[in-house]
């Protein structure tokens, strides 16, 4: 039995589907179809959507629409329940995920503007850094990027002249985290989600599991990030047949047992025939809100989950900064895969990058080469184990940095970042020369390895105008702490 599984006898009798998430997206960005978003992610490929309409039922009330933007966080106090997290401690709420194991049922616990920064020459940091890199963690399996650790110096000079408002810059940080992380009960109430619509699948394939993945289970989603799903069908042979061709002809069918079914909680249902195809459902109320992504045999993704999730685990600062990260990108209209920025992915690995490569010393080592054996993306997806001890690794420096000096650090480094010549990879735990890549990928105006498949997790960045806009939000956001003329710390100065 595949893992992430829900227990519907472990949902609290509070939660009934009468639930509402916390609050809508933190920010949409512009609204684009998604066979538009493949045209310009998938090399052309040419999109036949299929729609299914149901017949509206009487369903429950819609739940009431609340506001656009996330809880702030100096507006939003924390629960006296829930102490600010200190850096690398284990959140009470950590057990808020689902266990990946062999039992059928588990535990479910508890501005952006038209500016265009020209960095001045004294500001700068020497990017030749990019070829300064040693090895001073080899039993951490990463490779440390040493031409950029003077900017910490400038950082720390900066966090002295403004002590108190840095400290609350601190404190701000993880109130943003707290406010603004999934709750128990918005995962529940996305697991009924997955509950109902795997029941209808199950109508035609009874066999088969519905795996979630992505920001709902990798420890650095959001109170309202989408449900993205893995539906797993073997072949005659047993296997888990992740080719274009077969996921359409899963999927195509799904859509038909739907079109029989006429289940009340679906309002809609949309194959979009991309590279990796997938169904978008579109659900009536409690859930008209919940936006939900179901792809086929993509089992790449559940492994990446698999992995980020123990990432999440080691320290607290990583999905906190993922959090905040993804926020300030859709404020600053550069996550969008859509219209040709980033994927929320792409932007978790550039943190976990950051993470392991521009610290020292590092907040995470490189996973995927301590054990090879739990994260070489081979093993039986039944083995998989979201909440498996690791074995202990060697730890005899301990980053301590605060979580607003990072920020900071991770605006500095990727506002130099050589893009157009390096690039990042999470697998071997440093960066490459992207002149070792295949000629096609020279399109790419960034390229973001995934752990897994080495394929480009940023291949929609292929626009000058786009990636114009991503490198003047890194230069805007890292001005606006580093600059001379800057006051003290604050998330409001990179519009947060």
């Amino acid at each position: 039995m595949l893992g992430f599984l829900d227990s519907e006898a472990e949902v609290s009798s509070n939660d009934s589907d009468s639930h509402e998430p916390r609050a809508k997206k933190l920010k949409r960005s512009k609204k684009v179809k998604k066979s538009e978003k493949q045209r310009i992610c998938d090399d052309d490929e040419e999109d036949d959507d299929i729609i299914f309409i149901p017949t509206p039922d009487k369903t429950p009330a819609a739940p009431a629409r609340a506001t656009e933007s996330p809880a702030p966080a100096s507006e939003t106090p924390v629960p006296a329940a829930e102490a600010i997290v200190e850096p690398g401690a284990k959140s009470d709420s950590e057990e808020s995920y689902i266990s990946i194991i062999e039992e059928p049922e588990v535990q479910v616990f508890g501005f952006a503007t038209n500016y265009s920064f020209e960095p001045e020459e004294d500001t700068a940091i020497n990017m030749e850094y990019q070829n300064a890199r040693k090895k001073l963690f080899p039993e951490l399996g990463v490779t440390t990027v040493v031409g950029f650790l003077p900017a910490y110096d400038r950082i720390k000079v900066y966090r002295q002249r403004y002590q108190k408002a840095f400290r609350n810059f601190d404190k701000r940080i993880w109130e943003h985290y707290q406010n603004n992380s999934q709750n128990d009960q918005t995962f529940a109430w996305k697991m009924r989600a997955r509950r109902m619509i795997h029941e209808i699948i199950q109508q035609s394939y009874p066999s088969s599991q519905l795996v979630v993945v992505g920001s709902t289970l990798n420890g650095c989603g959001s109170f309202n990030s989408d449900l993205d799903m893995c539906l797993c069908v073997q072949d005659v042979q047993g296997r888990y047949d992740g080719g274009r061709s077969a996921g359409i002809k899963v999927l195509s069918q799904v859509v038909r047992t739907f079109a029989r079914a006429r289940p009340p909680f679906m309002k809609d249902i949309e194959l979009i025939r991309a590279k990796v195809p997938i169904l978008k459902f579109y659900m009536n109320g409690p859930y008209e809100e919940l936006e939900i992504d179901l792809n086929c045999n993509n089992i790449a993704g559940i492994y990446n989950t698999h992995l980020m999730h123990h990432y999440s685990r080691i320290d607290d600062r990583f999905g906190a900064l993922c959090l905040l990260i993804k926020h300030w990108a859709i404020n600053n209209d550069i996550q969008d895969a859509m219209t040709g920025t980033f994927n929320s992915y792409s932007l978790i690995l550039m943190v976990l990058h950051f993470l392991q490569s521009a610290c020292s010393p590092p907040v995470l080592p490189n996973l995927q080469d301590l054990f090879p054996e739990k994260f070489n993306g081979g093993s039986p997806l039944e083995e998989l184990q979201l909440f498996e001890d690791l074995p202990s690794w060697p730890r005899n420096q301990v980053n301590e940095q605060s979580i607003g000096e990072l920020l900071i650090g991770f605006f500095e480094y990727y506002s130099e970042f050589d893009f157009e010549n390096i690039g990042i990879s999470i697998n071997r735990g440093d960066t490459f020369m992207r002149t070792d890549l295949p000629l096609q990928n020279e399109r790419y105006k960034l390229y973001v390895e995934e752990p897994f498949d080495g394929l480009n997790t940023a291949r929609c960045v292929t626009k000058d105008s786009n990636f114009s806009k991503i490198l003047n939000a890194f230069a805007r956001a890292r001005n606006a702490y580093l600059d001379e003329r800057v006051g003290p710390p604050s998330l409001e100065a990179v519009g947060i």
